[in-house]
């Protein structure tokens, strides 16, 4: 709703009134009791501090649990939540833990080159998805498919392109996606198993802004998928082997990253504001 907050609970509103372009962390919340106050023409915000803080708390876990975040005022601008570890910084995701947080995972990814590494003890007759970023309108996942061969699947908002690794027919230990993104707009993928290059691919869209629009998954693809066929054939297909852990590595934003045109344009439209 433009950058507007709102929540109800037992007859009770609170609400903010938020101006484009303008700062969320700014904003006064208004509490009003639509129970006597239908209209909303009396805040009590300051006579029912304690009722308010409380719907406050609603809302942010309301917004965790239904994947509100980033809040998005139709403007350039996009606030992604708070998080307590730097954006560059290396993540590992150990196996069967929850989609890590869609703002979280775009921060491993926009603008910048990564490296996916990902430890297993696989088995010739193992297949299955072993990472997945992102949801049928875009996004990337890396998997053995049931002909043993390992594959990344690159959807381009809708245009789906397969990177071939070759056979997994052998024990490995190691699997790693190199993704490298030399100018803006493209990525190059490598995939390698146990330190041995098995291909580079052809040039490919660079994901960011609008996908991928779901968070990273491990040893499975989770809702909506990245690659329909796979699903259809499926479902969120589990890898059936041993998968210990999956580390992202970003590096630093490229010099031409939308971050850093972002911030330039959100300080000029500040000055008007």
């Amino acid at each position: 709703m433009s950058g507007h907050r709102g929540i109800y609970k037992d007859a009770w509103e609170a609400v903010t009134l938020h101006y484009p372009s303008a700062s969320f962390d700014d904003e006064a919340w208004h509490l009003f009791h639509l129970g006597a106050d239908p209209a909303q023409a009396v805040d009590l915000s300051d006579s029912e501090p304690g009722r308010l803080e409380e719907l406050q708390k609603a809302w942010e876990a309301a917004a965790w649990e239904n994947r509100v975040f980033p809040l998005d005022d139709g403007r350039l601008f996009l606030l992604n939540p708070p998080h307590t570890d730097a954006p560059g910084r290396s993540v590992t995701l150990r196996a069967g833990s929850p989609t890590l947080e869609r703002s979280r995972s775009a921060q491993l990814i926009n603008g910048r080159s990564f490296r996916i590494t990902v430890a297993l003890e696989h088995q010739p007759g193992d297949h299955g998805i072993l990472i997945a970023h992102g949801d049928q309108g875009g996004g990337y996942s890396l998997y053995v498919d049931d002909q043993a061969e390992l594959v990344f699947a690159h959807n381009s908002y809708g245009q789906m392109t397969f990177v071939r690794g070759g056979g997994m027919d052998k024990p490995a230990r190691e699997v790693m996606a190199d993704v490298q993104n030399p100018s803006r707009g493209i990525w190059i993928v490598t995939l390698s198993v146990d330190g041995e290059m098995r291909v580079a691919s052809d040039p490919l869209d660079a994901l960011g802004v609008l996908a991928p629009f779901e968070g990273i998954d491990i040893g499975m693809d989770r809702r909506s998928p990245v690659c329909w066929d796979i699903y259809e054939r499926f479902g969120p297909y589990p890898y059936t082997g041993a998968l210990d852990h999956v580390r992202f590595q970003p590096a630093e934003l490229s010099e031409d990253a939308p971050q850093r045109i972002l911030a330039e344009l959100r300080a000029a439209a500040l000055k008007v504001q």
